[in-house]
């Protein structure tokens, strides 16, 4: 027989659950802008190269996840665990 976890115990699982499921909401978010970041040092480093070579060059602006639907938005836990079933279940049958 296993002895009841005291009210302590208790809240303190609670709140490192909480803390996984929020850090777990917000990490799409996150990856979103780490790559949104990582397509706009290019184009810096695509632009000062093309500029120095003399060449006409329009940068491509970096989607704003505000306007485009499209994007990863913060979305409430509920929702952030619903797409990453969706995801999952796309992407393994």
């Amino acid at each position: 027989m296993t002895p009841e976890p005291s009210n302590q115990d208790q809240a303190r699982a609670d709140q490192a659950q909480r803390a996984a499921d929020e850090h777990e909401a917000r990490r799409p978010a996150e990856q979103w802008r780490a790559e949104a970041e990582d397509i706009a040092q290019t184009q810096r480093g695509a632009l000062a190269r093309a500029e120095a070579m003399g060449e006409p060059v329009e940068p491509i602006p970096v989607p704003d996840p505000e306007g485009d639907p499209g994007a990863v938005e913060q979305r409430t836990l509920d929702q952030a665990r619903r797409a990453a079933a969706g995801k999952r279940d796309a992407e393994h049958g």
